[in-house]
């Protein structure tokens, strides 16, 4: 399942939602809008659309939330519902906060290098104020492995 408000493909939360369907695609799992649910980036909103999903399918075996904070609310749904994370459902946020660690189980997520995006970010503008072309910088996030996930999903 998915979870999130992606935007648009060129935009950063586009992307995170682009490269979890190419990342499924590459292990040929076939994307299925049934198992995807846009929500606001708050904890009531994981938690609703969790509770939605599961009102549908219980099918799945992971969420991608693009938020650890939509995690957040994803995880209480599911164990509202009486389902084991990671038993039962792997759930995986994105940003790596430091709740991530903290919370229970604690949350596999993907860490954005948040001191590298601010150098990039004041670089940039450095650019613009000088009269350069603006230009996009993507750069890699970090699997931080949590309890959240089942071992044998996250291995090749």
């Amino acid at each position: 399942a998915l979870l999130g408000y992606f935007g648009v493909k060129a935009d950063s939360t586009g992307q995170r939602l682009y490269g979890a369907i190419d990342t499924l695609k590459k292990h040929g799992i076939p994307y299925d809008e049934c198992l995807y649910r846009e929500c606001g980036f708050t904890l009531s909103a994981g938690y609703g659309a969790m509770n939605d999903i599961l009102d549908k399918r219980r099918d799945f075996t992971a969420v991608f939330a693009i938020s650890d904070v939509i995690a957040f609310g994803a995880l209480r749904a599911l164990h509202d519902r009486g389902l084991s994370v990671p038993d039962d459902i792997s759930v995986v946020g994105f940003d790596g906060i430091e709740q991530a660690a903290y919370c229970i189980p604690s949350m596999t997520t993907l860490r954005q290098p948040a001191e590298r995006i601010a150098d990039e970010a004041l670089n940039l503008l450095s650019a613009s104020i000088a009269g350069e072309k603006g230009q996009h910088i993507l750069l890699p996030a970090e699997l931080v492995r949590g309890e959240s996930v089942q071992h044998i999903v996250l291995e090749k």
